[in-house]
């Protein structure tokens, strides 16, 4: 899934994207480990969805808390 796909996601939606992606790069990992995994390839891909899933995950939680902060008067928007 591409990056700009999973920023149209919402939270909800976007942390389920990310405990699916978990559980098929568990997956993957277990059949590589049988030998039952023929495109070794698939790894990498999960691997990677995981990891874009989870940075846009924390982009939003940061962005959380930088406008959290903003409405106690405590820092300025950077916008």
């Amino acid at each position: 899934m591409k990056a700009a796909d999973i920023r149209k996601l919402s939270d909800t939606e976007l942390s389920d994207r990310v405990n699916e992606a978990r559980d098929q790069l568990f997956r993957l990992r277990i059949k590589h480990a049988t030998q039952q995994l023929e495109k070794t390839a698939d790894l990498r891909r999960a691997r990677r969805d995981l990891a874009r899933a989870l940075t846009l995950e924390a982009e939003r939680k940061e962005k959380g808390k930088a406008c959290s902060l903003v409405a106690f008067g405590r820092c300025e928007r950077a916008s």
